[in-house]
This record gives C-alpha cells, sequence and structure tokens, in this order.
C-alpha cells in the first residue's frame, strides 16, 4: 500500500512539474493578446495549444511557436514571417495563402495539413529589417526533417526552402515554386510535382520513385544517385537555357543541363521530356519510355537503356559510349 502510494506520489508530482514547464514555457500574456487581438508578432507562445482555433489572418511574425500544438488550427492567410515553428504539430491545420517565409519548421508535422498557395519561400531583407526580429536566422525556410505526408501544397512558394530529407510521400506539389530548394535525400515517393518549378534544385539522393513530374520544368537541377522508379517525367524539361544571357540568340544560348549521373530511372516514363545536354552517365534507364525524347547532346556514358523504348528519340551528338543499348548490346563508339 506504502509502494502504491509513494508511486502515485511520484506520479502526481512529476505531472504537476511537467504542467508547470509548460505553464512557463508561453506566456500567458501573449496567448491572451493573440486570442484577443490575433496580432502576436514576437510572441513567446512555445508549447502552447492552439487546436482548432480560428487564427485566421493572424499576425505572428517572428514568434516562438516551438512544440506548439496547432492541429486543424485555422491560419488562412495568417502571417508567420520568420516564426519559429520547430517541432510544431501542424496536423491537418489549413494554412491555405499562409505567409511561413523565412520560418523554422525542422521536426514540425503537417501531416494532412492544407498549404495550398503558402508562401514558404525566402523572406524579403525590407521586411525582416521593418520586423526587426532575429536577424540572425536563416533567411530560407527550413523545413528539413518534417512530416509533409499527403499535404496540400498546391501552387506554394517555397524558392530556396531547406526540404533536405523531409517526408513529402504523396503530397501534392503540383505548380509549386521550387526554384533553388535544396531536396537531399527527400523522400519524394508517389509526390505529385505536376507542373512544378523545380530548376537549379538540388534532389540528390532524393527518392522519386512513382512521383509525378510531368510537364514539369527540372532544368539545371541536381538529380544525381536520385532514384525515380517508375516516375513519371512525360513531357517534363529537363535543361535550362539562359536567355538573359547578351549573346543569347539561337544556337549560342548558354544551356545548363539537368544531372542525372547515377540516377535511377528504371521503367520511368520520359515520353517527350526533353533531356537536351543532360548528364545520364551511369544512368539505370532499363525498361524506360523514351519515345520521341530529346537527347541533343545528352551524355549517357555507361548508362544501361536495356529494354528502353526509343522510338523517335533525337540521338544528335548524344554521347553513349559504353552504354547498354535496348537490346542488350554494349555501344563502344
Amino acid at each position: 500500500m506504502i509502494m502504491k502510494f509513494n508511486s502515485l506520489f511520484t506520479i502526481a508530482v512529476l505531472a504537476s512539474l511537467c504542467l508547470a514547464t509548460q505553464v512557463k514555457a508561453a506566456n500567458p500574456n501573449h496567448y491572451r493578446k493573440l486570442i484577443d487581438t490575433r496580432e502576436c508578432p514576437g510572441c513567446d507562445l512555445r508549447g502552447i495549444s492552439l487546436t482548432g482555433i480560428d487564427l485566421s489572418r493572424a499576425n505572428l511574425i517572428g514568434a516562438d511557436l516551438r512544440g506548439a500544438n496547432l492541429r486543424r488550427t485555422y491560419l488562412e492567410n495568417a502571417n508567420l514571417l520568420g516564426a519559429d515553428l520547430r517541432g510544431a504539430s501542424l496536423e491537418g491545420a489549413n494554412l491555405f495563402k499562409a505567409d511561413l517565409s523565412a520560418t523554422n519548421l525542422e521536426q514540425a508535422s503537417f501531416y494532412g495539413a492544407n498549404l495550398q498557395n503558402a508562401r514558404l519561400a525566402y523572406a524579403a531583407p525590407g521586411r525582416l529589417e521593418t520586423h526587426n526580429f532575429n536577424r540572425r536566422r536563416s533567411n530560407q525556410t527550413n523545413l528539413r526533417n518534417a512530416d509533409l505526408r499527403y499535404a496540400n501544397l498546391n501552387g506554394a512558394d517555397l524558392r530556396g526552402a531547406n526540404l533536405s530529407q523531409t517526408n513529402l510521400t504523396t503530397t501534392n506539389l503540383s505548380s509549386a515554386n521550387l526554384l533553388y530548394a535544396n531536396l537531399k535525400q527527400a523522400d519524394l515517393r508517389g509526390t505529385n510535382l505536376q507542373g512544378a518549378y523545380l530548376v537549379r534544385s538540388h534532389l540528390q539522393q532524393a527518392n522519386l520513385s512513382g512521383a509525378d513530374l510531368s510537364g514539369a520544368d527540372i532544368g539545371g537541377a541536381d538529380l544525381s544517385s536520385a532514384d525515380l522508379t517508375g516516375a513519371n517525367l512525360n513531357g517534363a524539361r529537363l535543361n535550362l537555357i539562359d536567355l538573359d544571357e547578351p549573346n543569347c540568340t539561337g544556337l549560342n544560348c548558354q544551356v545548363y543541363p539537368t544531372r542525372l549521373d547515377g540516377a535511377i530511372l528504371y521503367q520511368a516514363s520520359l515520353v517527350g521530356a526533353d533531356l537536351t545536354g543532360a548528364n545520364l552517365q551511369g544512368a539505370d534507364l532499363r525498361g524506360a519510355d523514351l519515345r520521341s525524347a530529346i537527347l541533343d547532346g545528352a551524355i549517357l556514358t555507361n548508362a544501361d537503356l536495356s529494354f528502353a523504348a526509343l522510338g523517335g528519340v533525337n540521338f544528335n551528338r548524344t554521347e553513349l559510349r559504353g552504354a547498354i543499348l535496348p537490346n542488350g548490346m554494349r555501344q563502344f563508339q
């Protein structure tokens, strides 16, 4: 009986300590201010629970929301510029057109969240200076290791965002702007990237198996050692032409090819894809559908094209030395 009482006493003490820690973590005055006015820039809201609350159009610029519970919270058009959301739970939250620029979302969970047309890009320096919150933070959105499974990021602005090692399986990123985004080792299995803008993005060792990249612009991206098994790249553009160069006229334009060296494109669909100058050295293209693809100047040295469909392919200036052709023969010239 005494042992049982001691155990219960210990549990009670621990519970009270945990509660005290939670109360101490967030500033109760800041919480009330947010609820009453929806104006809480720079507020201390660590570990707070805002589940299901309507905070649409709230001003949370530079707010500290580490470990906050924002499940099913309404944050449409909310301004979270530069906020710290590390470890926050945003499952099922509505962030339609919310501004999450320059936020830290490391290890945050967005399972099933709506981020359609949300802004998760670089913050404008002027805006950072105006609001004068911790300028030592990175000026890029940090989503490293975040859980974004099933999230709706259709049309989202993710320019330069850090999405390395992030779980984006079956996420909707159609028409999203991922210019210069860091997606190294990201899990993009089955992800919808239709019409996405991935120019100069970093996708080294990313898992894109079964992803839909049809009509996407991947010019100048680095997909070296990425897994694109069964991915759909129909009509995708995989080269970048700098039209702003002074001497860019006709064939004189500088082309920045996409890196796909060592990539796994087993049974991937690349029908009509523009692979001009792309680096596919040592790539696994077994059973890939490359019909009508443009491979002008592409590097396919030591690539495996066994059983690949190559009808109507333009092989002008393509480097095929050491490549295994669809008939199983190796090209020696």
